[in-house]
C-alpha cells in the first residue's frame, strides 16, 4: 500500500505525555515560535508529536513539515508520526523518492510531510511551493540553524518573507534540540550572544525548558554511568616509526626532484611539525591546491609534486590508523590505496611508479612484521565490551564512536570477529558516499541498518559522528568514545546514546582528547549557566535582543546576495576550458558542459568518455537517477566525476574540483560550480538523449 494513504492510518494510537513533557509542550502550543531545549531521552519527540495533533485538530486547512537533516532521522520520526495521526495523511520525501508529483500537488493530498530542510528549499527555488503554505514547521536538532547550514538557509527564507510583507501569515516555528551550544564562546556572555544568534536565526522568542517537574523528568532521563580510561600509548611503536620513515623519503624524493629541476621555492616548502597532526594533513592539501593552479611550474614538475603530497596524505591516514589499530589493519588501507592508485599503470609517470613501489615494499614490511605486539587498546575494548554485555545481558544494544571511516570499519570488522562466541554481531555505521570516496553507506543501507540494529540483529555499531545526534534506539544502554573527540553539543548528545535506564558509558581517549573533552564539557557547564541567565531576563529585552540580530543578519544577508548578484551578472561568454587537475592533460571545451535540471554539470560530449576509465560501483538512486561508475582520468588516476543513469541513458556528471579551470594561460580551482565565472547552457533531456546512447534490454527468448 502507498506510504500515507488514509486507510492505512485510520486507527491511531494514543500517547499519554508526563507532566514534564506536557510542561516542555505549553508554550507551543499557543501558537508561538517556541525552541524546545530537554535532555537526550527526555521524549521531545513526543512532546512535537502531541504539538502536532493539537495543530492539526485547531487549525484551518494545517499543513505541516517536521524536517531532520539526515534521511535515517527523517525516516525515523516518520515511521512513529504516521502511528499516531489517525486520518491525517502523512507523505515522506527522501532523496531517492521516485515520485515526480509535484510538492505543490501533494500538499492537495497529504496534512503533514517529512523531509530534510534541503528538499523544501529545493521545492522553494523551483516554485513548487511557499513557505506561507505551510503552517506549522518544526526543525530537530534545531542548533544547526547557523551560518551555511540548510535550516539556517531556509529561515532566511522565512525572515526575508516576514519583513518584506509584514501582513502575510507564516507557519509556527517549533525548534527542539537537546543543547543549543555556545559556539566560539567560552563565558557566559559570549554564549548568550551565540544563543540569542541561533534564536533570532530561528524567529523564536520563547525557550521552553522544564522548570516545575525536573524530579519527574530525572526518574524517566536516563544518566549512564561514565567511565573515563586513559589510552595506552605505545611509545615503542615500530610501525609508527616505520610509516615515518617513509613519510621522510617521500619528502626527500619531493625535495630532491624539485631542486633537481631548479622549480622549488618557499611556497612549495613541505610543513613541519608531527606527521599524525590535523595541522600537518591540513597543510599538505593547502600545498597540493597551491601547486595544482602554479602555471609557472613545467606541467610534469606539478603532477610529480601532486603525487607526493598525495602519497604523504595516505602515510598520514595509517598513521592514524596505526594509533588506533593493529598492523594488519594498517596493511588492509594500504593495499586498498594501492589497488586504487594502480588501476593504470600504463598512465603513471616514473616518479608514480616510484611512489606505488615505495608503499608495496611497506606493505611487504609490515606484512613480515611477526613480532610486532597488539595495540592494547583494542584488547582493552574487548574486554570492557564482554564484561558490559554480560553484566546487561547478550541482549543489550551498544554504540562505538570514532573519528574516521577507516578506524569505524577496522574496528567494527575486528570486534565481530573477537565477539563473535558470545553472539555479538558488529557492523561500522558511517557517512553517505561522496565525490571522494566510494566507502560510504547509501541511505537505503544506513537504513536497512538501523532497522537491524533496533531488531537486535545488530547488537554494535560503530560509528563515525553521523550516529552522534538524533538516532533514537531506545534499547541502547552501552555506549562507547575511542579516542572520539567532540564538542559541547556532543558531549550531552553522547551521553544520551544511552536510553535505557543503567547505562554506561565509556570514554577511552589520550592525552589530548581527554584535554579537549575536558574543555568541551566547561563548554557545556557555562551554557547550561548562560541558558539559566538567559530565562532571567526580561521577555521585552529578549525581544530586542533579537531583533536587533535579526536586523544586523538581514544587512549582512542583503550584501551576501548583492555580491552573489554581481557574480552571476559577471558570469560571460568565453573560450574556456577544463583539464584535469593532477595531469593537466585530459579536457573539455566549457562549450561542452551543459546544465541540466538547474544543478548536474554534464560533460556533454560523447567522445569525452574516450578520455576517462569506467569503474563500476554499487548502484544507488538518487533524485530519481541511479549513480553506476566513477569516471577516471585515463592519463593518471584523477577521478572526474561520476556516471549517473539517467532514463537509461549513461551520463557523466562532472566534480569541478577534479579540474582546473584554464582562462587563457591562467589555470584556477574553483570548489563551487557557481564560482565558475562563465555561463553554463542548460540542456533538457531531448538533447541528452541525442548525445548519449540509449541502454537496451536484451530480449528474453
Amino acid at each position: 500500500m502507498k506510504e500515507g494513504s488514509e486507510k492505512e492510518f485510520s486507527k491511531p494510537k494514543e500517547i499519554n505525555l508526563r507532566k514534564y513533557q506536557l510542561e516542555l509542550a505549553e508554550k507551543a502550543l499557543t501558537g508561538k515560535n517556541t525552541v524546545i531545549c530537554a535532555d537526550t531521552g527526555s521524549g521531545k519527540t513526543w512532546v512535537a508529536l502531541h504539538i502536532v495533533q493539537e495543530h492539526l485538530n485547531s487549525k484551518e486547512s494545517p499543513k505541516v513539515a517536521f524536517m531532520a537533516r539526515t534521511n535515517p532521522l527523517v525516516q525515523q520520526q516518520y515511521t512513529l508520526f504516521k502511528n499516531f495521526l489517525g486520518e491525517k495523511k502523512v507523505y515522506i520525501i527522501n532523496k531517492d523518492e521516485k515520485s515526480t508529483v509535484p510538492l505543490k500537488k501533494l500538499m492537495e493530498l497529504y496534512d503533514v510531510f517529512f523531509f530534510t530542510p534541503q528538499i523544501l528549499i529545493n521545492n522553494i527555488e523551483k516554485g513548487d511551493t511557499r513557505i506561507p503554505e505551510f503552517t506549522l514547521l518544526i526543525l530537530d536538532e534545531c542548533h544547526h540553524t547557523a551560518k551555511g547550514e540548510p535550516y539556517n538557509n531556509l529561515m532566511r527564507k522565512y525572515i526575508k518573507t516576514k519583513h518584506n510583507n509584514k501582513d502575510i501569515p507564516l507557519p509556527q516555528i517549533v525548534g527542539l534540540t537537546a543543547s543549543i551550544g555556545v559556539g566560539p564562546a567560552t563565558t557566559e556572555d559570549g554564549a548568550i550572544a551565540h544563543m540569542i544568534k541561533i534564536f533570532s536565526n530561528l524567529d523564536v522568542h520563547e525557550i521552553s525548558t522544564v522548570e516545575a517537574n525536573k524530579e519527574e523528568m530525572k526518574k524517566f532521563v536516563a544518566i549512564p554511568t561514565e567511565e573515563h580510561v586513559k589510552m595506552e600509548v605505545c611509545y615503542e611503536d615500530p610501525c609508527k616509526k616505520i610509516i615515518e620513515g617513509e613519510m621522510k623519503k617521500v619528502e626527500t624524493i619531493y625535495e630532491g626532484t624539485m631542486k633537481g629541476k631548479g622549480v622549488l621555492n618557499t611556497r612549495q616548502n613541505l610543513p613541519g611539525g608531527e606527521y599524525l597532526s590535523k595541522t600537518y594533513l591540513g597543510s599538505i592539501i593547502k600545498l597540493k591546491n597551491q601547486i595544482m593552479c602554479d602555471t609557472t611550474l613545467p606541467k610534469d614538475s606539478g603532477r610529480e609534486m601532486i603525487c607526493c603530497l598525495t602519497h604523504l596524505g595516505i602515510l598520514h591516514e595509517a598513521l592514524d590508523i596505526n594509533y588506533l589499530m593493529n598492523v594488519e589493519h594498517v596493511v588492509q588501507f594500504l593495499n586498498k590505496k594501492y589497488v586504487e592508485e594502480s588501476q593504470q599503470p600504463d598512465k603513471l609517470i616514473p616518479i608514480e611508479r616510484k611512489l606505488l613501489k615505495v608503499e608495496k615494499e611497506l606493505i611487504k614490511t609490515f606484512e613480515n612484521q611477526k613480532s610486532i605486539k597488539p595495540n592494547p587498546n583494542l584488547r582493552l575494548i574487548e574486554e570492557k565490551l564482554q564484561e558490559l554485555y554480560c553484566e546487561s545481558g547478550k541482549d543489550s544494544l551498544g554504540m562505538i564512536f570514532v573519528q574516521t571511516r577507516a578506524t569505524a570499519k577496522s574496528l567494527a570488522e575486528y570486534l565481530n570477529d573477537k565477539l563473535e562466541g558470545i553472539d555479538i554481531p558488529v557492523k561500522p555505521f558511517i557517512g553517505s558516499k561522496s565525490s571522494e570516496t566510494s566507502d560510504g553507506l547509501s541511505e537505503t543501507e544506513k537504513k536497512e541498518l538501523l532497522e537491524d540494529f533496533r531488531s537486535h540483529k545488530i547488537k554494535l555499531l560503530v560509528a563515525t559522528s553521523v550516529g552522534s545526534e538524533g538516532i533514537d534506539v531506545p534499547e541502547c544502554n552501552i555506549v562507547m568514545k575511542y579516542n572520539y573527540s567532540g564538542n559541547e553539543i556532543n558531549i550531552i548528545q553522547m551521553r544520551g546514546r544511552t536510553r535505557k535506564a543503567g547505562g554506561q558509558a565509556i570514554y577511552i581517549s589520550d592525552q589530548s582528547v581527554l584535554r579537549r573533552d575536558l574543555v568541551s564539557m566547561e563548554k557545556a557547564a557555562v551554557m547550561h549557566r548562560a541558558l539559566d541567565e538567559l530565562k532571567q531576563k526580561g521577555k521585552e529585552e529578549i525581544r530586542k535582543m533579537i531583533l536587533t540580530e535579526q536586523k544586523n543578519d538581514l544587512q549582512h544577508q542583503e550584501e551576501q546576495e548583492r555580491k552573489l548578484r554581481e557574480l552571476q551578472n559577471q558570469k560571460k561568454r568565453g573560450f574556456f576550458k577544463l583539464v584535469c587537475a593532477t595531469c593537466k592533460e585530459t579536457e573539455i571545451l566549457g562549450d561542452n558542459i551543459k546544465l541540466y535540471k538547474q544543478n548536474h554539470h554534464v560533460a556533454a560530449e560523447r567522445e569525452f568518455l574516450d578520455r576517462v576509465k569506467k569503474e563500476d560501483i554499487k548502484e544507488e538512486k538518487i533524485n530519481q537517477m541511479i549513480r553506476k561508475s566513477i569516471i577516471y582520468c585515463k592519463k593518471c588516476p584523477q577521478k572526474l566525476g561520476k556516471i549517473f543513469l539517467i532514463h537509461d541513458l549513461e551520463v557523466p556528471l562532472l566534480k569541478i574540483d577534479a579540474f582546473l579551470c584554464k582562462e587563457g594561460d591562467k589555470l584556477r580551482k574553483y570548489k563551487n560550480w557557481k564560482f565558475v565565472p562563465y555561463i553554463i547552457d542548460e540542456i533538457n533531456h531531448k538533447d541528452l538523449e541525442i548525445i548519449f546512447p540509449k541502454l537496451t534490454t536484451p530480449e528474453v527468448s
